[in-house]
Order: C-alpha cells, then structure tokens, then sequence
C-alpha cells in the first residue's frame, strides 16, 4: 500500500501574499547580498517594497492575471523582487536560461508566449533577434544600464506600490510559475506550477530552526528550482541570503569564510571538489554548519567524507520541479548514510513495477511515484506528456526508480530513463537491470578514482552494456590497466565493457551529470 509522510493543512493563500506577509516581519533586517555587484544589499523592508512597486507598474502597463512573463537572467537582487512582483500582479513566471541560444529561447517561448522578458544586460541583444520572431514579446525590460530599453531602476521610479490592485488568486488552479524540466523522459517540457504548489511545499520549511540568522550563500541558478527555490525558502524564515554567479568551488569557499556563511546549497559533484580543493585549507569555515545537496544519488563514502571534514550536518533532499522537496534526510558526522530520507508530511509514494505498473511489494525497487498537494497540474499545450505523467489512478510518475521501508524511508536507485537494460544472451531473452549510480559507487570504491560517470551504450549480443568515464588521481595509468584492476577487484565491474579516463565529468549548470555528453564521448 501507499506510504504517506502524514497530513498537513494548505492554507489557501497565493505564493506572493505568503511571501509578503512573512517579508514584513523581519523589518530592516538584511535579506539579499549580491556578492558579485561589489556587495549590494537590501533589506527585507526593501524586498516588500520593491516587488509591490514591480507589481504595481506591471498592472499599469496592461499586465493582466495569467499572462506569461519571462526573467531571461542569471541570479541577482532584481531577480527576486521582480519575480514576487510579478506573481504578485496575477501574472505567471516563466524563467529562461540565459546561456540558451537564440534557438532555443524560440522553442521555449512558442510554448509560453510571454508578453514581457526581463533581460540582463549580457542578454540583451539575443533577446531583440528573439522579439523579432516573436510578436507576442511587446516589451523587453534590462535589469542594469540601458540606453535603449527601460530599465528596472526606471520601473521602480515610475511605479507606485500604492496603487496596487489586489488580484482574486485560486491557488489551487491559477498558475505561479512554468518552468521548464526534463519531465520523466524526452525533452524539455514545460510544468504548470500553481500558487498551492509552492504553498504546499513552502509551509514544511527546509531549513533546520535555529536561535541564529541563517546565512545562505545562493550561487546555484535563478531559473531552475535550486536557485529560485532556496531564495525564497530563506526569505520566508529571515536568512540572509547572499547571491553569487559564480559557480566555482573556490570562491565558495571564499564566501564561506568573508560572510560567514552557515548554509550552502550544493551536489555531488561540488561537494568533491570541495574536499579536493587545494583553497580549502586556506580559509576559516568554522560557521558552515549545514549543506543542503540533491539532484543525485550520493555515494555513502562521499557522505562520510563530507560530514567528517566539514564537521557539518549534510541534508540530502530528494525532489524536482515538478514535486519540488519529497523527502529529506540529516546526516551528522557519526551517522551512518542510508535513504534519502524520510517522506515529508503531505507526500504520498508508491512504488509501481517498471514493466506491469501494478504495485510493488514493499523493499522491492520500482518506478517512484507520488500523490500531492505540491505536484504539478500537467504540462503546458503538451497533453500527450501530461497524460503519460500520470498513471490511471493519478500518480504522478517521477521516472525515478527506488523503494521504501516500512518506517517510511525512501531510497534512490537510479532514473528510470538512465537504467541500462542488459541482456545476459540474446538466446534467454532474460534482462537484468543495472543502476548506472550504484555501478559508480562501486568505482568510487577504487583508491585511484577521482570521480566517476556511468552511461549505457548499444550492444548488439546484450542490448546495452555499461561503460565508465573516470576521472583517475594519476593520468600515468591508461584506461586498460584500471578496467582490468576495477574488474578484479570490484564484483560490480565485471560487467564493464570498457573505460574512459576523462579530466572531467560533465555537469550542467544545476550540478547534474550530463550523460548525453558522455554518450556522445562514446560515439553515441
């Protein structure tokens, strides 16, 4: 049967006035820090401000509840009061990458059509070439200097936060937010995300309670969850939240140390190179106290490692765009690293087997699938992906597989699209299913192994047969030798069909492995 985390009761209020209502309280306290423009700061005063202002101006040019806008930026102050400020207007964000190309800025906004994009100023002259194919843009705003367009200090001048209107929001059906995700399977689809969502998901804080001012370094993107959503979960509980574009591990480390930072959002693969980070021992890190990490499953030694070395508390969280946070789970240095947690209350999972879609017997491994206030109404004009979303009962399919124990914790295997179907002869027709993730853990193991990836590739006799892109402590050795000593020494590897030793892995901006690319290394 279903397992459910326990009951909770959504308030039936919008996105926006949650996040004001909470604003308000913390005063002149400072909320945002933009570390990467010379330490710009506002305080939550100004947050409350500013976004009702945003607002207020957007209903005056024409803005009306339920059309589409879009921020086309990298993370910066003007990024979170303009996004309150817009949903706050009735209106609906739509976040673009700002590295993507003009063509796929086109693909995106054939789905949401917004009236209105919000640029940086590297950003600009892309977006007028995507203007010019797209009559639905009437208007393009840069946040910074411009000559040519209005800017978002010249909406903050014009605007007048007292002649806001106060929009009748559904939350339970009006939408929030449409981000784009990778869905279950395929390309990128776009999730309706409704103001009950976020509600839903925000009245269950991430952030262990403490008598201190959280002090949350936020370099991860503004247009993906990881960004936009650990912004606003510290602006609901007071943090202080201090913005950086920089991705990079060493200034990180930096920041950690100049702002004192107690909280830091990260993955698996930032937290191995913070561990191998020469700058590490460089600086006082004493006030890190916890990390949040997730969009991967994370090796057990990888865990211990970090817990011991940072003397922190590590907080693995299991989610998506689509269901943001299912479950999470603290681990302290002297904790042994199990599940990826316990589900959260108002989270319901059952698992369902890959080839049936009946339900598993309880510990046995099956598609994730879960029931929520927090999950997604479907995907925009996509009613095809929307339909295969959702099983006949109205399970959410996550196209993650794993399973869960009678105490209701829930473990990771792998995703479900990642699986690599292996055939041991074409004669018994007999498919056994390897996790490209625990097949990495296995390598992990190996004194030599830096990092690690695992993809599958076509195989004539097998189906797919798996193979590992390794970054090795010691590029002196040649990829034959460490298949030979990982086949020897690790039961798990003997099903390798071969190495690559690699520099790097590719991750994406968001910090998960790229195995598209790997692919591609492969010649597929």
């Amino acid at each position: 049967m279903p397992f459910c985390g326990g009951d909770v009761s959504v308030p039936n209020i919008s996105l926006h006035e949650l996040m004001w209502e909470k604003i308000l309280t913390y005063g002149s306290r400072i909320a945002i820090i933009d570390a990467f423009r010379d330490d710009l700061s506002l305080s939550y005063l100004d947050m409350y401000e500013r976004s009702r202002t945003c607002a207020a101006y957007l209903q005056s040019i024409g803005i009306k509840k339920g059309d589409f806008i879009s921020i086309c930026a990298s993370g910066c102050t003007e990024y979170i009061f303009l996004a309150i400020g817009i949903l706050g207007c009735g209106a609906v964000l739509t976040p673009c990458n700002p590295n993507y190309r003009k063509d796929e800025i086109l693909e995106q906004f054939a789905v949401t059509r917004p009236r209105i994009v919000f640029v940086d100023e590297d950003t600009v002259e892309k977006m007028v070439a995507v203007k010019s194919e797209m009559s639905c843009i009437e208007e393009i705003f840069v946040i910074g200097p411009s000559s040519t367009f209005l800017t978002v200090d010249q909406i903050l001048k014009e605007g007048n936060s007292e002649s806001l209107q106060v929009v009748d929001i559904d939350p339970e059906n009006d939408l929030a937010t449409a981000p784009y995700s990778s869905g279950t399977t395929g390309l990128p689809k776009c999730a309706m995300m409704t103001h009950r969502n976020y509600v839903a998901s925000a009245i269950l804080e991430i952030f262990p309670s403490t008598e201190i001012q959280h002090t949350i370094y936020c370099n991860r993107p503004m247009y993906h969850i990881g960004g936009f959503g650990v912004a606003l979960s510290g602006l609901r509980i007071g943090a202080k939240v201090i913005l950086d574009c920089d991705c990079q591990v060493p200034k990180m480390l930096k920041m950690i140390e100049n702002y004192r930072i107690t909280t830091i959002p990260s993955v698996a693969s930032d937290l191995r190179q913070m561990l191998e980070a020469k700058e590490r021992l460089m600086y006082d890190l004493s006030s890190l106290k916890w990390i949040f990490s997730g969009g991967a499953v994370h090796a057990p030694d990888l865990i211990r490692k970090v817990t011991k070395e940072f003397n922190c508390t590590l907080i693995l969280e299991y989610g998506m765009t689509e269901v943001d946070s299912m479950s999470l789970i603290m681990i302290s240095q002297n904790d042994p690293p199990v599940s990826a947690g316990k589900i959260r209350p108002g989270i319901q999972i059952k698992i369902s087997d890959v080839v049936s879609g009946q339900e598993c017997e309880n510990g046995s491994n099956g598609e994730i699938c879960v029931k929520s206030a927090q999950v997604t109404k479907g995907y925009l004009k996509n009613p095809v992906a929307s339909t295969s979303s959702f099983d006949q009962d109205g399970w959410f399919r996550t196209g993650d597989i794993g399973h869960v124990t009678k105490d209701g914790q829930l473990f990771i295997v792998d995703r479900l699209k990642d699986i690599i179907m292996y055939k041991s002869t074409q004669q018994s027709g007999k498919v056994d299913l390897i996790s490209p993730s625990e097949l990495a853990t296995a390598i992990s193991k190996h004194p030599k192994v830096i990092d690690v990836g695992v993809v599958g590739i076509p195989d004539e006799i097998h189906g797919e047969v798996p193979i590992a892109f390794i970054v090795p402590s010691d590029h002196r050795v040649s990829a034959e030798s460490m298949h030979q000593s990982l086949s020897e020494q690790i039961l798990d590897c003997k099903l390798l069909r071969r190495v690559e030793l690699v520099f790097t892995i590719p991750v994406s901006a968001t910090g998960k492995m790229q195995r598209g690319v790997l692919r591609k290394l492969a010649g597929f």
